[in-house]
């Protein structure tokens, strides 16, 4: 039986789906440089889909507006990592930080990525 959380994060994926968010690419690579003898070790590029919605945040402290930056919020299906490249349409952003929201503390309803 699912759990509230499992259920919100359903939900959420759904949501992100439908009219408010999208479908992008999460593209990942990894490899490159070279390995212990010397030879080159290749670059491998890696395609995800996620669902999302790409929005701008203010970012606040103590009252203060620190600034805005660009927002991904992710399904939780596939957990970005700093340097990932997320293809928007024609807009290609860089992942800066990524974030799991947990409310419970276990199960993951969605991730923030900030963009560059």
């Amino acid at each position: 039986m699912a759990t509230i959380y499992e259920n919100f994060a359903s939900a959420v994926t759904t949501l992100y789906a439908g009219p408010l968010g999208g479908t992008f690419i999460l593209r990942r690579t990894s490899g490159g440089g070279y390995d212990a003898n010397g030879e080159i070790v290749p670059v491998t590029t890696r395609d995800l889909r996620v669902r999302g919605i790409v929005k701008e945040k203010e970012f606040w402290n103590n009252g203060a507006l620190l600034g805005s930056r660009t927002v991904a919020l992710l399904d939780n299906k596939h957990e970005p990592f700093p340097d990932d490249l997320l293809l928007v349409g024609q807009t290609t952003y860089t992942v800066d930080t990524a974030k799991a929201v947990a409310p419970n503390g276990v199960t993951v309803i969605r991730y923030e990525a900030v963009l560059k």
